[in-house]
């Protein structure tokens, strides 16, 4: 095997190994063009050696995308049955199973990245889907903490909070994949730039300023949520590419969900991390309807409705902006549930003021 980098590192060497000789058998059994398994081991080793050069360790790296066997393709479109109709639905451009990285075999070309440099940008956000994993137990202990005093809404609000996780780490790992990606390329990424919203959960009708290529309004939700946090942004500054690239190294340092729950309950402020995980789960199961990818049914929000989630998303963040420098500990897990605690939550479930 011929590395482009003299790697030294045999965790590196090992992983990289693996990952080609599973990719390329995968091809091969499943008539794929092979050569796609060199180009997949080059962009993987440029994504470490970058990943390195910037201050984290390798190991680090690689112990994160340690459960990854191999990357597969997958057709963008399949057949869905409803109502005994045949309907085309569209999957995302990658998806992380965990174990296995899916890339759409049809990425074309765009205005920015060829149909190669689009590939190398979806493999990267499917390797920081692992990096950043914002499930663990502490999220999903968190996620049924009012579970009690909900009754029979329990399920869905968790599986609801949950989804506001998923597309924390969505948005993340996309950030991460393009930085990465243009960085590797040796280009410059495309700089912030106003436009009208125009995507089917994005604000609609509304002026969005994002660098990002898809989902340009989800960015001014982690902008506005990572400000909430302390040791995120400076109260000298509001530069969204600082506030970015400081959640970013949180990421892939530490365990962000872990440390974002410990710091709302130590300021007294679970319940409106809550909301506001609830409030980005409406966001995300919105996107997963669109690729019939575990999705809560029956519950559909209109363009309105839409809009009006992100409006509460930026009012409750805009309350919740700290500035303070404080340093993480580990505290318990335990909320007290008040009878005023007990009123909110069920408002929160039952009203959200959509009208």
């Amino acid at each position: 095997m011929n590395f482009k980098y003299n790697w030294k590192n045999n965790a590196v060497i090992f992983f990289l190994n693996k990952i080609y000789y599973n990719t390329y058998r995968w091809l091969v059994e499943n008539d794929y063009d092979v050569s796609h398994a060199e180009e997949l081991l080059i962009s993987l080793e440029d994504f470490i050696y970058y990943m390195e050069s910037h201050g984290y360790s390798a190991n680090l790296i690689i112990s994160k995308l340690s459960d990854i066997e191999h990357i597969e393709f997958f057709e963008s479109l399949y057949i869905t049955n409803n109502n005994s109709e045949s309907n085309l639905a569209e999957l995302p451009n990658v998806i992380n199973t965990g174990t296995r990285i899916l890339l759409n075999s049809n990425l074309a070309s765009d205005a920015r990245l060829s149909s190669k440099e689009r590939r190398r940008l979806y493999l990267y956000k499917g390797l920081a889907k692992s990096i950043f994993s914002l499930q663990s137990e502490k999220t999903f202990a968190f996620n049924k903490i009012y579970s009690e005093i909900l009754d029979n809404e329990s399920s869905r609000t968790a599986t609801i909070v949950n989804n506001g996780w998923l597309l924390l780490e969505d948005i993340l790992s996309q950030e991460l994949a393009e930085k990465v990606t243009y960085a590797t390329l040796e280009r410059i990424r495309p700089g912030y730039r106003i436009g009208l919203e125009n995507e089917k959960i994005g604000l609609s009708g509304a002026l969005v300023s994002s660098n990002l290529e898809c989902e340009r309004a989800f960015q001014a939700v982690l902008v506005d949520f990572g400000l909430t946090i302390s040791k995120i942004g400076t109260c000298l500054e509001y530069n969204k590419g600082i506030v970015i690239s400081s959640l970013l190294n949180y990421g892939i340092k530490e365990k962000l969900s872990d440390i974002i729950i410990i710091e709302y309950i130590e300021n007294g402020n679970i319940l409106e991390l809550y909301e506001l995980l609830y409030l980005m789960g409406l966001l995300q199961n919105e996107k997963l309807k669109q690729y019939h990818i575990s999705f809560i049914p029956n519950l559909e929000l209109d363009e309105k409705e839409i809009n009006k989630v992100y409006q509460n998303i930026f009012e409750l963040t805009k309350r919740m902006i700290n500035f303070d420098n404080k340093e993480y500990h580990e505290i318990p897990l335990f909320i007290d549930l008040s009878l005023d605690t007990k009123s909110k939550v069920l408002k929160l479930i039952h009203n959200l003021d959509i009208e």
